[in-house]
């Protein structure tokens, strides 16, 4: 490399220095690979041009801004809110009468409402739904009623004074007290209630009968006779398994 630092390009005669070009692009650097130079009577690439926007307003022509409202305009108005669909103004249930009351029926169309249902689908379920359900409470009242009659039962049964050995004795006693105090009335309040099987009602039924069994008491002009059993069971017993079916 000559003293100054400048590269001769090849075939320039000794002793002749070529200047660095002026402006122009830099003298390569020994060592470097020149760019390679596209061949004469080359085609140089195209470069496309920018794509146009598809709603574009044609060349020289302004987009159209949208309508401003007039100063003062009035907004338009917002319709009235409706009930949802499917749930009428007013349900018109077809019950039996005296069935519901009208506060029941009020409240069961304020849920339909809730649940948006319509006048058929809410008369559907009062129809078919809340009977069912009445009838499985009913059943399951019934069940808890013979739970308990069974439980008196058992306590009467084991009693010591008015139970065991002195059971059927204590029954017949109590019934004598029934035949000669008691109304057809009380009949039917001790059995409604289940109280043929109550420990505590046989006790003081027998206990009556107890302090007029050997006296020569009349009954509507003929002396009072101790009931007989029928089918085995004294009244009180009769008279609880005829409304509630429960075995002894």
């Amino acid at each position: 490399m000559p003293p100054d630092g400048n590269v001769n390009p090849p075939g320039t005669p000794p002793g002749v220095s070529t200047p660095p070009p002026t402006g122009g692009a830099p003298a390569p650097t020994p060592g470097a690979s020149a760019p390679p130079t596209p061949p004469t009577g080359a085609i140089p690439p195209v470069t496309p041009p920018a794509a146009a926007p598809v709603f574009a307003a044609p060349a020289g022509q302004q987009p159209t801004p949208p309508p401003t409202p007039p100063t003062g305009a009035t907004p338009p108005a917002t319709p009235p809110t409706s009930p949802p669909p499917g749930a009428p103004e007013t349900y018109e249930f077809d019950t039996p009468d005296g069935k519901y009351s009208d506060e029941l029926l009020g409240q069961f169309a304020d849920l339909a409402k809730g649940l948006n249902l319509g006048n058929e689908a809410a008369q559907k379920i009062l129809s078919d739904a809340l009977p069912a359900f009445e009838e499985a409470q009913a059943q399951q009242m019934q069940t808890r009623i013979n739970e308990m009659l069974t439980g008196w039962q058992k306590v009467r049964d084991a009693d010591s004074e008015i139970g065991g050995a002195k059971l059927q004795e204590s029954l017949v006693q109590a019934d004598q007290a029934l035949q000669r105090f008691g109304t057809p009335a009380l009949s039917t309040l001790l059995q409604e209630n289940g109280l043929y099987h109550n420990a505590e009602v046989v006790r003081f039924f027998a206990k009556v009968g107890q302090s007029f069994a050997q006296d020569n008491t009349m009954v509507d002009g003929r002396p009072l006779q101790t009931p007989a059993p029928r089918n085995g069971q004294t009244r009180f017993e009769e008279q609880a398994h005829r409304l509630y079916g429960t075995q002894q």
